[in-house]
Protein backbone atom coordinates (compact mmCIF):
# COMPACT_ATOMS: atom_id res chain seq x y z
CA UNK A 1 0.00 0.00 0.00
CA UNK A 2 1.38 3.45 -0.80
CA UNK A 3 2.67 4.99 2.10
CA UNK A 4 1.13 8.69 2.69
CA UNK A 5 3.65 11.74 3.35
CA UNK A 6 3.41 12.99 7.03
CA UNK A 7 4.18 16.77 5.76
CA UNK A 8 1.69 16.51 3.06
CA UNK A 9 -0.96 15.14 5.97
CA UNK A 10 -0.43 18.20 7.92
CA UNK A 11 -0.46 20.58 5.33
CA UNK A 12 -3.93 19.79 4.03
CA UNK A 13 -5.96 18.63 6.67
CA UNK A 14 -6.21 20.29 10.43
CA UNK A 15 -8.05 20.22 13.80
CA UNK A 16 -11.89 20.83 13.54
CA UNK A 17 -11.77 20.49 9.73
CA UNK A 18 -15.09 19.12 8.42
CA UNK A 19 -14.55 16.93 5.24
CA UNK A 20 -18.05 16.18 2.92
CA UNK A 21 -17.60 12.51 2.54
CA UNK A 22 -14.38 10.07 2.03
CA UNK A 23 -14.19 11.08 -1.79
CA UNK A 24 -13.42 14.40 -1.10
CA UNK A 25 -11.00 13.30 1.66
CA UNK A 26 -8.93 11.03 -0.94
CA UNK A 27 -8.93 13.89 -2.65
CA UNK A 28 -7.12 15.60 -0.57
CA UNK A 29 -4.61 13.01 0.73
CA UNK A 30 -4.06 12.36 -2.61
CA UNK A 31 -5.13 8.51 -2.61
CA UNK A 32 -7.44 6.12 -4.81
CA UNK A 33 -11.08 5.66 -3.43
CA UNK A 34 -11.12 1.80 -2.82
CA UNK A 35 -14.00 -0.07 -1.32
CA UNK A 36 -14.91 -3.43 0.59
CA UNK A 37 -11.47 -4.83 2.70
CA UNK A 38 -9.17 -2.58 0.62
CA UNK A 39 -11.05 0.26 2.28
CA UNK A 40 -11.24 -0.33 5.71
CA UNK A 41 -6.90 -1.29 5.60
CA UNK A 42 -6.82 2.46 4.16
CA UNK A 43 -8.93 4.13 6.97
CA UNK A 44 -6.65 1.82 9.48
CA UNK A 45 -3.55 3.23 7.53
CA UNK A 46 -4.71 6.88 7.58
CA UNK A 47 -5.23 6.54 11.77
CA UNK A 48 -1.38 6.31 11.83
CA UNK A 49 -1.18 10.20 11.00
CA UNK A 50 -4.96 11.48 12.59
CA UNK A 51 -7.63 10.87 14.28
CA UNK A 52 -11.41 11.55 12.83
CA UNK A 53 -14.94 11.36 14.21
CA UNK A 54 -17.76 10.70 11.38
CA UNK A 55 -21.42 12.11 11.19
CA UNK A 56 -23.22 10.25 8.47
CA UNK A 57 -20.60 10.59 5.85
CA UNK A 58 -18.78 13.67 6.98
CA UNK A 59 -14.79 13.02 8.57
CA UNK A 60 -14.53 15.30 10.91
CA UNK A 61 -10.91 15.65 12.08
CA UNK A 62 -9.63 15.38 15.59
CA UNK A 63 -5.81 15.26 16.04
CA UNK A 64 -3.37 15.02 13.65
CA UNK A 65 0.13 13.44 14.98
CA UNK A 66 3.43 14.81 15.06
CA UNK A 67 5.05 11.41 14.30
CA UNK A 68 2.81 9.05 12.78
CA UNK A 69 2.32 5.74 14.81
CA UNK A 70 3.74 2.50 14.02
CA UNK A 71 1.59 0.18 12.08
CA UNK A 72 1.27 -3.03 14.20
CA UNK A 73 0.08 -6.45 12.55
CA UNK A 74 1.16 -9.63 12.47
CA UNK A 75 3.79 -9.67 9.36
CA UNK A 76 7.14 -11.18 10.95
CA UNK A 77 8.80 -8.80 8.52
CA UNK A 78 8.38 -5.67 6.21
CA UNK A 79 10.41 -2.73 5.05
CA UNK A 80 10.88 -1.41 8.27
CA UNK A 81 11.27 -4.04 10.65
CA UNK A 82 13.93 -5.37 8.80
CA UNK A 83 16.05 -2.55 9.87
CA UNK A 84 14.52 -0.35 12.29
CA UNK A 85 16.36 -2.19 15.66
CA UNK A 86 20.15 -1.98 12.93
CA UNK A 87 19.60 1.65 12.71
CA UNK A 88 18.52 2.40 16.20
CA UNK A 89 20.94 0.68 17.37
CA UNK A 90 23.96 2.52 15.19
CA UNK A 91 22.07 5.48 16.40
CA UNK A 92 22.96 4.60 20.27
CA UNK A 93 26.18 3.66 19.25
CA UNK A 94 27.11 6.76 17.60
CA UNK A 95 25.99 9.36 20.24
CA UNK A 96 26.91 7.03 23.18
CA UNK A 97 30.84 6.38 21.88
CA UNK A 98 31.31 9.74 20.87
CA UNK A 99 31.14 9.33 17.15
CA UNK A 100 28.20 11.58 16.47
CA UNK A 101 26.65 14.55 18.26
CA UNK A 102 23.19 14.38 19.80
CA UNK A 103 21.70 16.78 17.38
CA UNK A 104 21.56 16.45 13.25
CA UNK A 105 20.10 17.33 10.07
CA UNK A 106 18.17 14.53 8.74
CA UNK A 107 20.31 14.00 5.84
CA UNK A 108 23.29 13.89 8.11
CA UNK A 109 21.98 10.71 10.04
CA UNK A 110 21.23 8.79 7.64
CA UNK A 111 25.24 9.37 6.58
CA UNK A 112 26.15 8.48 10.21
CA UNK A 113 24.21 5.06 10.21
CA UNK A 114 25.18 4.10 7.34
CA UNK A 115 21.96 4.35 5.04
CA UNK A 116 23.96 5.68 2.52
CA UNK A 117 27.76 7.27 2.17
CA UNK A 118 28.84 10.75 2.15
CA UNK A 119 27.64 11.42 -1.62
CA UNK A 120 24.09 11.13 -0.54
CA UNK A 121 22.53 14.68 -0.86
CA UNK A 122 26.05 15.75 -2.56
CA UNK A 123 24.10 16.42 -5.77
CA UNK A 124 26.19 17.99 -8.46
CA UNK A 125 29.10 17.48 -6.00
CA UNK A 126 29.75 14.15 -7.27
CA UNK A 127 32.17 13.80 -10.25
CA UNK A 128 30.08 12.11 -12.65
CA UNK A 129 27.15 13.66 -12.07
CA UNK A 130 28.43 17.57 -12.95
CA UNK A 131 27.59 17.23 -16.52
CA UNK A 132 23.83 17.04 -15.64
CA UNK A 133 22.03 19.78 -15.54
CA UNK A 134 19.30 18.29 -12.40
CA UNK A 135 19.08 15.07 -10.75
CA UNK A 136 15.68 15.38 -10.65
CA UNK A 137 15.03 13.28 -14.17
CA UNK A 138 11.50 12.88 -12.55
CA UNK A 139 10.30 12.08 -8.52
CA UNK A 140 7.88 9.47 -10.16
CA UNK A 141 10.89 7.63 -11.58
CA UNK A 142 10.81 4.15 -9.44
CA UNK A 143 14.59 4.55 -8.83
CA UNK A 144 14.29 7.39 -6.40
CA UNK A 145 11.31 5.60 -4.69
CA UNK A 146 12.76 2.50 -4.33
CA UNK A 147 15.63 4.33 -2.40
CA UNK A 148 15.52 8.04 -1.51
CA UNK A 149 12.35 8.19 0.12
CA UNK A 150 13.25 4.57 1.78
CA UNK A 151 15.79 5.40 3.96
CA UNK A 152 14.14 8.36 4.85
CA UNK A 153 11.26 6.34 6.08
CA UNK A 154 13.70 3.83 7.47
CA UNK A 155 15.38 6.64 9.84
CA UNK A 156 11.91 7.85 10.53
CA UNK A 157 10.60 4.04 11.73
CA UNK A 158 14.14 4.10 14.10
CA UNK A 159 13.10 7.08 16.15
CA UNK A 160 9.07 5.96 16.54
CA UNK A 161 10.99 2.66 17.63
CA UNK A 162 13.44 5.00 20.61
CA UNK A 163 10.45 6.38 21.92
CA UNK A 164 8.46 3.40 21.84
CA UNK A 165 10.67 0.92 23.86
CA UNK A 166 11.87 3.87 26.22
CA UNK A 167 15.43 4.05 24.47
CA UNK A 168 15.72 7.79 24.12
CA UNK A 169 14.08 11.01 23.06
CA UNK A 170 13.52 12.31 19.81
CA UNK A 171 12.63 16.26 19.29
CA UNK A 172 12.64 18.23 16.12
CA UNK A 173 13.42 22.11 15.55
CA UNK A 174 13.94 23.57 12.22
CA UNK A 175 17.28 26.01 11.57
CA UNK A 176 17.00 28.81 9.17
CA UNK A 177 19.94 30.45 8.32
CA UNK A 178 19.99 34.21 7.17
CA UNK A 179 21.04 35.53 3.23
CA UNK A 180 22.54 38.75 4.73
CA UNK A 181 24.50 40.49 7.70
CA UNK A 182 22.82 43.37 8.94
CA UNK A 183 25.68 45.28 7.47
CA UNK A 184 24.76 43.93 3.66
CA UNK A 185 20.79 44.26 4.83
CA UNK A 186 21.33 47.62 4.74
CA UNK A 187 22.80 48.13 1.50
CA UNK A 188 20.23 46.35 -0.01
CA UNK A 189 17.59 48.40 1.11
CA UNK A 190 18.92 51.68 0.11
CA UNK A 191 19.86 49.67 -3.26
CA UNK A 192 15.87 48.51 -3.50
CA UNK A 193 14.55 52.06 -2.32
CA UNK A 194 16.04 53.30 -5.60
CA UNK A 195 15.49 50.65 -7.68
CA UNK A 196 12.00 50.78 -6.72
CA UNK A 197 11.29 53.95 -6.86
CA UNK A 198 12.65 54.50 -10.07
CA UNK A 199 9.94 52.02 -12.13
CA UNK A 200 7.02 53.94 -10.20
CA UNK A 201 5.66 55.71 -13.13
CA UNK A 202 5.13 58.79 -10.08
CA UNK A 203 7.39 61.89 -9.81
CA UNK A 204 8.72 62.51 -6.92
CA UNK A 205 6.43 65.35 -5.56
CA UNK A 206 3.60 62.31 -6.69
CA UNK A 207 4.70 60.32 -4.11
CA UNK A 208 5.41 62.75 -1.05
CA UNK A 209 1.21 63.51 -1.93
CA UNK A 210 0.36 59.74 -1.89
CA UNK A 211 2.60 59.35 1.15
CA UNK A 212 0.66 62.02 3.01
CA UNK A 213 -2.49 60.54 1.77
CA UNK A 214 -2.27 56.86 2.30
CA UNK A 215 0.97 56.25 3.80
CA UNK A 216 4.00 53.81 3.25
CA UNK A 217 1.80 51.14 2.75
CA UNK A 218 0.29 52.53 -0.82
CA UNK A 219 3.88 53.05 -1.49
CA UNK A 220 4.87 49.23 -0.75
CA UNK A 221 1.66 48.72 -2.77
CA UNK A 222 2.89 50.45 -5.79
CA UNK A 223 6.74 49.06 -5.56
CA UNK A 224 5.05 45.29 -5.26
CA UNK A 225 3.13 46.45 -8.53
CA UNK A 226 5.65 48.20 -11.09
CA UNK A 227 8.85 46.41 -9.16
CA UNK A 228 8.78 43.67 -6.76
CA UNK A 229 8.75 43.25 -3.26
CA UNK A 230 11.58 43.42 -0.82
CA UNK A 231 11.36 40.03 0.28
CA UNK A 232 11.52 38.17 -3.62
CA UNK A 233 14.45 41.75 -4.64
CA UNK A 234 16.53 40.01 -1.64
CA UNK A 235 15.70 36.31 -2.81
CA UNK A 236 17.08 37.40 -5.86
CA UNK A 237 20.17 38.89 -4.58
CA UNK A 238 23.61 36.34 -4.70
CA UNK A 239 24.78 35.80 -1.36
CA UNK A 240 28.17 35.79 -0.36
CA UNK A 241 29.17 32.29 1.00
CA UNK A 242 31.69 33.78 3.72
CA UNK A 243 29.53 36.19 5.00
CA UNK A 244 30.23 36.87 8.88
CA UNK A 245 27.72 37.15 11.74
CA UNK A 246 24.89 35.63 9.53
CA UNK A 247 21.51 35.47 11.71
CA UNK A 248 20.46 31.81 12.98
CA UNK A 249 16.65 31.55 13.46
CA UNK A 250 15.38 28.34 15.02
CA UNK A 251 11.96 27.30 14.66
CA UNK A 252 9.62 25.08 16.85
CA UNK A 253 7.99 22.46 14.42
CA UNK A 254 4.11 24.57 15.37
CA UNK A 255 6.23 27.37 14.12
CA UNK A 256 7.64 25.72 10.89
CA UNK A 257 3.84 23.97 10.24
CA UNK A 258 2.38 27.68 10.54
CA UNK A 259 4.78 28.81 8.47
CA UNK A 260 4.46 26.48 5.77
CA UNK A 261 0.55 26.94 5.62
CA UNK A 262 0.73 30.68 5.35
CA UNK A 263 3.12 30.55 2.09
CA UNK A 264 1.16 28.01 1.03
CA UNK A 265 -2.23 29.73 1.61
CA UNK A 266 -0.38 33.19 0.39
CA UNK A 267 0.53 32.17 -3.04
CA UNK A 268 -2.27 28.96 -3.54
CA UNK A 269 -0.10 26.38 -3.57
CA UNK A 270 -0.86 22.48 -4.81
CA UNK A 271 1.24 20.31 -2.39
CA UNK A 272 0.40 17.64 -4.06
CA UNK A 273 2.59 18.34 -6.74
CA UNK A 274 6.43 18.28 -7.06
CA UNK A 275 6.40 21.45 -8.46
CA UNK A 276 3.90 23.21 -5.53
CA UNK A 277 6.22 21.96 -2.65
CA UNK A 278 9.06 23.56 -4.55
CA UNK A 279 7.78 26.43 -5.36
CA UNK A 280 6.55 26.47 -0.82
CA UNK A 281 10.22 25.88 -0.10
CA UNK A 282 11.27 28.86 -1.76
CA UNK A 283 9.02 31.03 -0.96
CA UNK A 284 9.88 29.77 2.98
CA UNK A 285 12.96 30.90 2.18
CA UNK A 286 12.12 34.25 0.32
CA UNK A 287 9.42 35.08 3.25
CA UNK A 288 11.45 34.74 5.95
CA UNK A 289 15.22 36.14 4.19
CA UNK A 290 17.09 32.78 4.36
CA UNK A 291 19.36 31.23 2.25
CA UNK A 292 18.47 28.22 3.72
CA UNK A 293 16.15 26.02 5.98
CA UNK A 294 16.68 22.35 7.56
CA UNK A 295 15.20 20.28 10.02
CA UNK A 296 17.20 19.17 13.04
CA UNK A 297 16.22 16.37 14.83
CA UNK A 298 17.83 15.24 18.44
CA UNK A 299 18.45 12.26 19.96
CA UNK A 300 18.98 11.90 23.67
CA UNK A 301 19.13 8.21 24.61
CA UNK A 302 18.01 6.90 27.89
CA UNK A 303 21.36 5.51 29.35
CA UNK A 304 19.64 3.02 31.72
CA UNK A 305 18.53 1.68 28.87
CA UNK A 306 21.16 1.64 26.48
CA UNK A 307 23.67 -1.04 26.40
CA UNK A 308 27.30 0.07 28.69
CA UNK A 309 28.75 -1.73 25.79
CA UNK A 310 27.49 0.98 22.89
CA UNK A 311 29.76 3.24 25.01
CA UNK A 312 32.91 1.50 24.53
CA UNK A 313 33.08 0.80 20.82
CA UNK A 314 36.25 2.22 18.76
CA UNK A 315 35.13 4.59 15.60
CA UNK A 316 37.18 2.02 13.29
CA UNK A 317 33.94 -0.82 15.50
CA UNK A 318 31.56 1.70 14.50
CA UNK A 319 32.28 1.82 10.53
CA UNK A 320 32.08 -2.07 10.65
CA UNK A 321 28.36 -1.32 11.73
CA UNK A 322 27.80 1.05 8.97
CA UNK A 323 29.62 -1.27 6.46
CA UNK A 324 26.98 -4.20 7.46
CA UNK A 325 23.68 -2.26 7.49
CA UNK A 326 24.31 -0.14 4.60
CA UNK A 327 25.37 -3.26 2.51
CA UNK A 328 21.92 -4.61 4.23
CA UNK A 329 19.85 -1.75 2.73
CA UNK A 330 21.63 -1.85 -0.50
CA UNK A 331 20.69 -5.46 -1.38
CA UNK A 332 17.21 -4.94 0.03
CA UNK A 333 16.30 -1.83 -2.12
CA UNK A 334 18.52 -3.47 -5.26
CA UNK A 335 16.03 -6.27 -4.93
CA UNK A 336 13.04 -4.20 -4.57
CA UNK A 337 14.54 -2.18 -7.32
CA UNK A 338 14.52 -5.46 -10.38
CA UNK A 339 10.69 -5.72 -8.75
CA UNK A 340 9.48 -2.96 -9.61
CA UNK A 341 11.10 -2.63 -13.25
CA UNK A 342 9.25 -6.17 -14.23
CA UNK A 343 6.29 -4.81 -13.09
CA UNK A 344 6.24 -1.81 -15.11
CA UNK A 345 7.01 -4.13 -17.44
CA UNK A 346 4.38 -6.20 -17.01
CA UNK A 347 1.85 -3.29 -17.29
CA UNK A 348 3.56 -1.82 -20.57
CA UNK A 349 3.32 -5.24 -22.27
CA UNK A 350 -0.31 -5.39 -21.68
CA UNK A 351 -1.04 -1.70 -22.26
CA UNK A 352 0.34 -1.94 -25.67
CA UNK A 353 -1.34 -4.97 -26.04
CA UNK A 354 -4.41 -3.36 -25.50
CA UNK A 355 -3.95 -0.59 -27.46
CA UNK A 356 -3.11 -3.09 -30.48
CA UNK A 357 -6.08 -5.09 -29.96
CA UNK A 358 -8.60 -3.40 -32.52
CA UNK A 359 -5.53 -4.35 -35.07
CA UNK A 360 -5.50 -8.17 -34.38
CA UNK A 361 -1.54 -7.68 -33.77
CA UNK A 362 0.64 -9.22 -31.44
CA UNK A 363 4.12 -7.86 -30.58
CA UNK A 364 5.54 -10.39 -29.12
CA UNK A 365 8.32 -9.88 -26.56
CA UNK A 366 8.48 -6.05 -26.52
CA UNK A 367 11.53 -3.66 -25.47
CA UNK A 368 10.15 -1.94 -21.95
CA UNK A 369 11.87 1.32 -23.47
CA UNK A 370 8.95 3.22 -23.36
CA UNK A 371 7.93 2.99 -19.68
CA UNK A 372 8.08 5.85 -18.16
CA UNK A 373 10.53 4.85 -15.06
CA UNK A 374 12.68 2.99 -17.92
CA UNK A 375 12.91 5.81 -20.14
CA UNK A 376 13.63 8.37 -17.64
CA UNK A 377 16.57 5.72 -15.92
CA UNK A 378 17.63 5.28 -19.24
CA UNK A 379 17.93 8.97 -20.24
CA UNK A 380 19.11 10.33 -16.80
CA UNK A 381 21.78 7.74 -17.45
CA UNK A 382 23.04 8.57 -20.81
CA UNK A 383 23.25 12.51 -19.50
CA UNK A 384 25.58 11.38 -16.75
CA UNK A 385 27.66 8.82 -18.82
CA UNK A 386 26.25 5.60 -16.75
CA UNK A 387 25.97 2.15 -18.22
CA UNK A 388 22.96 0.25 -16.77
CA UNK A 389 20.06 1.50 -14.70
CA UNK A 390 21.55 -0.30 -11.43
CA UNK A 391 24.31 2.68 -12.12
CA UNK A 392 21.42 5.02 -11.86
CA UNK A 393 19.77 3.84 -8.76
CA UNK A 394 23.39 4.38 -7.25
CA UNK A 395 23.32 7.56 -8.75
CA UNK A 396 20.08 8.28 -7.42
CA UNK A 397 20.41 7.02 -3.80
CA UNK A 398 24.24 7.64 -3.42
CA UNK A 399 24.70 3.94 -1.15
Amino acid sequence: MRIIDSETVKSVLYPGMEIKNYKELCSLLDEKQKTGEAKQIQLGNWQLYFSYSKQGHKFIIEEIFDIPKEKVDGRAQGNHSLFTKDIADNILRAICSGVAEKTNAGTKWIKIVGLANDNYGARKDIPELRSCDTLKPTLNDFYYYGAGAAVKSYLQSAFNYFEKNNLASVSREYIGISRFNEEELEELEMKYDEESDAAIPLTGQELIELYKEKGYSAIEELKEKYFMSFEEYLFRQPFNEDSADLTIRQYSEEEYLKLKKDVADKYKLDLKTIKGREKLFIGMLCQEKLRTLYEAITVVPNRDNVPSSYCSITKKEYEEYQKTLNHKIYEHLSLMTEKRYEKNYEKWQQSIQEELSHMKLKIGTPKPHMTKAYRDGYLFAESVNLQNRMKVMDALIKI
